[in-house]
């Protein structure tokens, strides 16, 4: 799904019951400051299309649950993961349905797909209208540091695609899918977008109860 912002596309999200959306939690710094009231009114989900403007259902938002440990300050922290609840029910049907959520951390050398409509080549400073995917692999935890010169702690997988590919501003909080169609992670960060730089993402099964 795309979750919107005064009708704006900010990030995505993964449909994981009749009225909740799992996404990530920095999709929301810049509204839940200490001490500022959080205006659920002005957040939106598009659902059941594969443009982000148009078409497809559109709810509002009734809560907003971010992880208690969250650092906002940090935009690199951990337990990067929110809870959205919708104003209605999602309608599933033949071409709509919440996703499985993957119930055991992956390693490396997995093949994962992840989609999006975040920046592309031909719009660097517009997210794409369009739903796009990318086919990633799972890659070694020590292997990514080395890329991103920091500490890729537990929680979290690095995925690698080949340069002119992977992931960019306005994919946040988008899934990462195993192959059996399973969610498993969640767009957290990056450096630099399609410059061949591993992306990070929250590990869901680390958070699955």
């Amino acid at each position: 799904v795309s979750l919107t912002l005064i009708g704006l596309h900010i990030c995505g999200g993964s449909i994981i019951g009749y009225k909740y959306v799992l996404t990530a939690a920095h999709c929301f710094v810049n509204l839940t400051h200490p001490g500022k009231k959080i205006q659920l009114d002005i957040l939106g989900v598009r659902s059941h299309t594969i443009d982000s403007q148009y078409g497809g259902q559109l709810h509002g938002v009734e809560r907003l649950w971010i992880h208690r440990y969250y650092n906002s300050f940090d935009p690199a922290s951990l337990h990067d993961v929110a809870i959205l609840k919708l104003k209605r029910p999602v309608q599933f049907d033949a071409e709509q349905t919440w996703i499985a959520l993957q119930q055991y951390p992956i390693g490396s050398g997995h093949s994962v797909l992840s989609v999006g409509w975040g920046y592309t080549e031909d719009h660097p400073r517009l997210t794409s209208r369009k739903l796009k995917k990318v086919s990633l692999n799972t890659m070694e935890a020590s292997v990514c540091e080395n890329y991103l010169r920091d500490r890729v702690w537990m929680g979290r997988i690095c995925t690698v695609a080949p340069r002119g590919q992977g992931l960019c501003n306005g994919d946040s909080g988008g899934p990462l899918i195993t192959r059996d169609g399973k969610l498993v992670g969640l767009v957290s960060w990056g450096i630099l977008c399609a410059l061949g730089n591993p992306d990070v993402f929250t590990q869901v099964p680390l958070y699955y109860e």
